[in-house]
């Protein structure tokens, strides 16, 4: 499925209705501090100062930005404390938007047709996947990176001009430990590498590329938030997954902080489906009575 205007369009939308339930949505308000009254939530001061009181703060950051940044670990459970520390983010994805003058053209697929529409991973084998993957664990990048394209403009045309094409390349794997960081060269070195991939599967492509949008790991951690640049707000594997979500027993959204919950991506059951919003609501609400 797809959003007409993007994912941004999806958040307006659901901006709007909120606000006419009575929401007021705040942006440029980061929150410096979740403030406590006799071990229970009282409200969030914010970086300019102001203190918004509140008996009920629902929290979508990772459990590392919540607990150890918000919250402060004098205020926590040592065994609790420990748990959230475990946590292990390594975040091991980077993206590339382009922007494209025209439609690439793939080895071996129609030049237009319902491929256009959907998702194209680009990997040799599993063994490339693991290599990519064994590469990162390493602190550095797979020469030959697996990749994941997607043309949201071939869904919604209105993304791009006629002719042209939106493309958004997820990388894998880019670890956010890299050796060196992730400075100027070294994005430069990755948009090389996998464009140097991309031409190969699809011959010509470079010439199309009118800009390029890079977003690394630490990135995602800088302009977003996200703890080592992990898009799933903690890795999604077989200790932290499921009913281990963010932690063994704290996967039903409330925390031992009275009046403060946990969602998004970082919780059961994991990802951007709005399940975790949605439960977490239901958790709230039934903790109230209702």
């Amino acid at each position: 499925w797809a959003v007409r205007g993007g994912m941004g369009a999806w958040t307006a939308a659901l901006a709007e209705a909120g606000r006419r339930l009575g929401v007021q949505v705040r942006l440029e308000a980061p929150v410096r501090r979740v403030l406590l009254e006799a071990g229970r939530v009282a409200g969030v001061a914010l970086e300019s100062g102001e203190e918004v009181p509140a008996r009920l703060v629902l929290s979508a950051l990772d459990v590392r930005r919540t607990f150890l940044d918000l919250v402060g670990a004098e205020n926590l459970d040592p065994s609790f404390l420990r748990r959230v520390r475990a946590v292990r983010f390594r975040g091991v994805e980077a993206r590339l938007n382009l922007a494209l003058r025209g439609t690439p053209r793939l080895e071996g697929l129609p030049e237009d047709g319902p491929h256009l529409r959907g998702r194209i991973l680009i990997a040799d084998s599993l063994l490339a996947l693991e290599r990519a993957f064994d590469a990162a664990k390493h602190g550095h990048e797979a020469d030959e990176p697996v990749l994941e394209v997607r043309f949201p403009s071939a869904l919604d045309p209105d993304l791009a001009p006629a002719g042209a094409q939106v493309a958004s390349v997820r990388v894998f794997a880019a670890p956010y430990h890299r050796q060196g960081g992730w400075d100027q060269a070294a994005r430069e070195a990755l948009v090389a590498r996998v464009m140097a991939r991309l031409e190969h599967v699809a011959p010509g492509i470079q010439r199309l590329v009118e800009a390029v949008q890079v977003f690394s790991p630490a990135d995602y951690e800088a302009r977003f938030g996200l703890a080592e640049g992990s898009l799933e707000g903690g890795e999604l594997t077989l200790d932290q997954f499921w009913f281990m979500r963010p932690m063994p027993g704290w996967a039903r959204y409330a925390t031992p902080v009275r009046g403060l919950y946990l969602t998004g991506a970082g919780t059961h059951p994991g990802g951007f489906s709005g399940w975790a919003g949605y439960h977490a609501a239901r958790r709230v609400l039934a903790g109230r009575g209702r």
